[in-house]
């Protein structure tokens, strides 16, 4: 996972020999189109490869480095390996941007490892929030005063939960289960699950 600063230029590219899911995330309600700066459609692709630099100009990640460019990068750069899980009510959250993780600027993002037979009782936040189902599935549902709605999402699915909607999820699948849960602001984690 890579935080990218607002405003800084940026790019990516796919130098392997499959496809790649990706996920990309805007903070904001209202973003801006991408502002290219270089886009193969319109350069060379050789120099769009490098997003614009000239010959020798693109240099390889170094995190051992004492240049002020390597240095700023590696701050905003979160490896699964070196990441820590924060065990509660049965699951695993691994912080990604937020606490433990990269600076955030507008919202938070764990990764959930949620095992089967596990359930999360109702919550609700003052804040939007997503669920983005990578592996497994997970039930979902939204609580209210005239009972009850659930939906299994399965990969590559996602529910966005509305500010103040008690909601709460649960795997009852044959497997375990992943998803990335997007928290629509900065703060840290302020509720305290529970289990179902």
């Amino acid at each position: 996972m890579v935080l990218n600063q607002a405003g800084r230029p940026h790019g990516f590219r796919n130098d392997g020999v499959e496809p790649v899911l990706m996920s990309i995330s805007v903070g904001t309600g209202m973003p801006k189109p991408p502002v290219y700066v270089c886009h193969p459609r319109d350069n060379d692709a050789s120099v769009a490869r490098r997003f614009g630099a000239g010959p020798g100009k693109t240099v390889a990640f170094d995190p051992s480095s004492a240049d002020p460019r390597q240095r700023e990068f590696i701050r905003y750069i979160v490896r699964r390996a070196e990441r820590r899980p924060v065990w509660q009510a049965g699951f695993a959250r691994l912080p990604y941007i937020g606490e433990g993780g990269a600076l955030p600027d507008k919202y938070r993002m764990d990764m959930i490892h949620l095992p089967k037979g596990v359930a999360v009782r109702g919550y609700a936040r003052s804040v939007e929030e997503a669920y983005l189902v990578l592996e497994g599935c997970v039930t979902v549902g939204w609580d209210g005063p005239h009972g009850t709605v659930e939906e299994r999402l399965g990969p590559r699915d996602v529910i966005l939960n509305l500010p103040g909607q008690l909601r709460h999820f649960r795997n009852d699948g044959v497997a375990d289960a992943e998803f990335m849960l997007l928290v629509g602001t900065s703060q840290p984690e302020d509720v305290g699950f529970q289990p179902a």
